[in-house]
């Protein structure tokens, strides 16, 4: 879910909102999930300031290797900013202030430590105010430790996770205001994040709350073989033309097979077009639930079906 060509906070607010009320539909508890939001405009200002000042290129390399705090720990990132071969390679006591402040929960804190004039922490102050007005910010919390590992983010960027740390990350996004003109396009802010689908079957399963699916159709038309395979298949098309949903068995079947695959697909009622059928003009049409058989007509030319029935 994107939002293209807004430049203000409303957008990011929109999307929160609009992840929690997909949320609420699907019957997620509140407590459940909490999306976790931090600045990419607010580490790096920060870092540039201070342990980057000499090498602000290494900016996008070192938020590849801090993304992966969650799942290596803080000794093996420190390692990562500290490899001579590496793209960052900051001095030990430097890679353990960045890690130290990612650790930050406080935003108020970590608006301290960055510069004077940073937009990072007053656009995430705008952010918090306008999710109260939409009745989430308690779902919402600050963590300085959420960079997605991404090079095109610019600004506000977060994340979704359940509270009880059992799944990985529900959904994920942020700003990107330089992604469309780094592709070649014109300048145009957007921000978006995109759901990860089997994350959330999981957290559906987990909390009792997928439904039981159950394939339901009108009709499933079947025949003995090739000999009536035009009747089938003209019947089949005449009650997709009344508007019912019609599945059509594309191999002959023996009735025990046919009526088995009728009851699998969910279909209410199971139309029989054999050789004596064929014969006599008509299709068998046993209703699946109630157990009643009847006949429909099927016209002569061409194996139409007439769509007369009688019982």
């Amino acid at each position: 879910m994107d939002v293209w060509g807004e430049p203000r906070v409303t957008a990011e607010a929109e999307l929160i909102a609009a992840l929690f009320q997909a949320l609420d539909r699907l019957g997620v508890p509140h407590p459940d999930v909490r999306v976790r939001v931090s600045s990419r405009a607010l580490l790096e200002d920060t870092l540039r300031a201070g342990v980057l000042r000499e090498r602000p290129e290494a900016f996008p390399a070192l938020c590849v290797a801090i993304d992966k705090l969650d799942k290596i720990g803080r000794d093996a990132v420190i390692e990562l900013l500290t490899d001579a071969s590496g793209l960052v390679r900051l001095p030990r006591a430097d890679a353990a202030s960045v890690v130290d402040w990612l650790a930050l929960r406080d935003l108020e804190e970590a608006t301290r430590q960055a510069p004077a004039g940073s937009r990072g922490g007053e656009e995430l102050r705008e952010l918090f105010e306008l999710l109260a007005c939409y009745g989430v910010a308690d779902r919402v919390v600050f963590d300085a430790s959420v960079v997605r590992g991404l090079a095109y983010y610019t600004g506000i960027v977060f994340e979704a996770f359940d509270t009880a740390g059992e799944l990985r990350a529900i959904c994920g996004g942020g700003r990107y205001d330089h992604l469309l003109e780094t592709l070649g396009g014109s300048p145009l802010p957007a921000v978006g994040f995109g759901f990860g689908d089997a994350v959330i079957l999981e957290l559906l399963a987990a909390r009792q709350l997928l439904p039981e699916l159950r394939r339901e159709i009108d009709a499933f038309v079947f025949c003995f073989g090739d000999a009536e395979r035009a009747a089938a298949v003209a019947l089949a098309a005449q009650l997709r033309a009344e508007g019912q949903s019609v599945e059509l068995a594309l191999g002959g079947m023996r009735l025990k097979r046919a009526l088995a695959e009728a009851d699998r697909s969910g279909a209410r009622c199971a139309y029989l077009v054999g050789p004596d059928e064929v014969a006599r003009g008509v299709a068998v049409v046993r209703d699946l639930v109630s157990g009643e058989q009847r006949e429909r007509r099927l016209s002569a030319a061409k194996g139409d079906a007439t769509g007369g029935e009688r019982t």
